[in-house]
Order: C-alpha cells, then sequence, then structure tokens
C-alpha cells in the first residue's frame, strides 16, 4: 500500500478513489463528510461505523461500502 499526504480541495471527484484515513467521529467531522456527501452512506451506517471502532480502540474501514 502507497501512503500519500495531498493538501485537500474541494474537488469530490479527485478523491473518489482514494481510501481516506479520518478520526473515527461521528456529527460534524470528516467522516460524516466523506461517508455522507461523497460516497452516499446512511448517517446511522457512519454513527454505527465510529461507535464500534471506538469502542474497540482499532481502526476500521468502510470499504467497500
Amino acid at each position: 500500500m502507497k501512503i500519500t499526504r495531498e493538501q485537500p480541495d474541494n474537488n469530490a471527484q479527485r478523491w473518489m478513489d482514494w481510501h481516506i484515513l479520518t478520526v473515527g467521529e461521528s456529527g460534524f467531522s470528516m467522516l460524516d463528510i466523506y461517508g455522507r456527501l461523497q460516497r452516499g452512506l446512511n448517517i446511522e451506517v457512519i454513527r454505527q461505523f465510529a461507535a464500534r471502532i471506538n469502542e474497540t480502540d482499532e481502526s476500521g474501514t468502510l470499504y467497500p461500502r
């Protein structure tokens, strides 16, 4: 896996094929922005995901969703 850091911008199409790493926090957070606005995930799916990874204190992924 190649890890790259890029300057963010508002071009959602540019980031569609990227696997985004962010803090596991639901609410007004980047997880919500990536999950809901760019991937069309339901807010409840994001909340359950954030709760699960924070309870286990491990990283997680929403892929392939």
